[in-house]
């Protein structure tokens, strides 16, 4: 199959909330993902809690380098958290059969558009669902 003909879906949830597996479940509902699709799940994280319970946004180069190790401690939880996630993994699991390409990515970013926007280009997405 080409490239050209094979559909690559890219769904983008915003990390710094509980997990929201359903946006994944409705789209393998509602588009016909087929073998050699690929379906990424993006999820960006734009502030986390810090230590003290305080919100912590993404939005100051010095809170980032400050803070790189409880960002970095973030996105290693929230990926594991997607990657348990029962329905997630019933997902992984059809993809693996029908031979679709899924990957989770967790990333950090100061707005959830710059950061949609510029994995959606390098995915070369056919589709983008925002969840």
């Amino acid at each position: 199959m080409t490239e050209e003909l094979c559909e690559r879906v890219v769904v983008i949830q915003d990390a710094s909330r509980d997990v929201n597996s359903s946006a994944i479940g409705g789209i393998l509902k509602n588009l016909s993902l087929k073998h050699g699709d690929s379906l990424k799940f993006l999820a960006v994280l734009h502030q986390v809690n810090n230590p003290m319970g305080y919100k912590i946004r993404l939005d100051s180069s010095s809170m980032v380098r400050t803070n790189q190790k409880i960002i970095e401690e973030h996105i290693s939880r929230k990926k594991e958290e997607y990657q348990t996630n029962v329905e997630i993994e019933q997902i992984s699991k059809l993809c693996q059969a029908e031979n679709i390409e899924f990957e989770i990515e967790v990333r950090p970013g100061v707005s959830l558009k710059t950061v949609a926007v510029r994995v959606a280009k390098k995915f070369k997405a056919t589709w983008i669902i925002l969840d």
